[in-house]
């Protein structure tokens, strides 16, 4: 919860190997989508804040398509 970014992805980098960040979550689902096959899984975990951001942004975009 109080490391930035940049100091999570390094503590993470010991247990993953591909990580990547992102300004907000708009910007990581983006990203995970441009990485992820068509019909692939993008898994989103965090907080339920985090969980409730991810599910504003794609349930807005499915009503926008």
């Amino acid at each position: 919860r109080g490391l930035n970014k940049e100091e999570l992805k390094k503590e993470a980098s010991v247990y993953l190997e591909n990580i990547d960040t992102a300004e907000n979550m708009s910007e990581a689902i983006n990203k995970a989508r441009a990485k992820t096959d068509k019909g692939g899984a993008i898994v989103i975990c965090g907080s339920f804040f985090i969980a409730g951001e991810a599910i504003e942004i794609l349930e807005s975009e499915d009503e926008a398509e």
